[in-house]
């Protein structure tokens, strides 16, 4: 059969079809951005492989590539760890409870009463105790009671201090002969 030429409607013969395919390249060059390889379709399989926790499966014309199951795991894992909440508790009451997965977890520690401050640095927060504060508080805290009977052997003068409060205690003991009942008693109870 003689060729049909260039019209496209005309039959080819088999030399037509050879010198048609000849020009065609067998080869199937790939590359992973950073690395090339060929392969020559008459007679090669290209092979793709997974590693590093990916794994491939070829069924038909579909290649699936996805994670192993250790790998999906991780993931599931750090998915859960993320998604988890943290809640601060005191003596009283608790703090709302914050999640990595809505954005940066931070938790302020405050003093409520200026017996404490705070500073945080770093990894660390300190806590200091006011000492002049709790002194202070300490004095106020202390009260004293005075008879004001005229008769009264004991007289108690405060003196406040910076920080602190000193009593002075008197005893008139004229009085004290006066107002109180003194008994002796012996050791062997005689």
């Amino acid at each position: 059969v003689a060729s049909g030429g260039t019209t496209a409607t005309n039959a080819a013969n088999i030399g037509d079809v050879q010198n048609a395919v000849a020009n065609l390249s067998q080869n199937l060059t790939v590359t992973d951005g950073t690395n090339s390889g060929t392969v020559n379709l008459k007679n090669q399989s290209l092979k793709v492989a997974g590693a590093n926790g990916i794994t491939t499966n070829m069924n038909g014309q579909t290649l699936t590539v996805g994670l192993d199951s250790t790998t999906n795991n991780k993931v599931n894992d750090t998915a859960t760890a993320v998604g988890r909440t943290i809640s601060l508790g005191g003596d009283t009451g608790t703090t709302t409870a914050k999640s990595l997965t809505t954005g940066d977890v931070n938790f302020g520690i405050k003093s409520g009463n200026g017996y404490l401050t705070t500073a945080a640095n770093g990894n660390d927060v300190t806590l200091t105790v006011n000492e002049g504060a709790v002194k202070d508080a300490a004095v106020s805290a202390v009260t004293v009671s005075t008879d004001a009977a005229t008769d009264n052997p004991v007289t108690i003068t405060p003196t406040t201090g910076t920080n602190s409060k000193d009593y002075k205690i008197t005893v008139d003991t004229s009085k004290l002969a006066q107002k109180t009942n003194l008994a002796y008693t012996a050791d062997n109870g005689t």
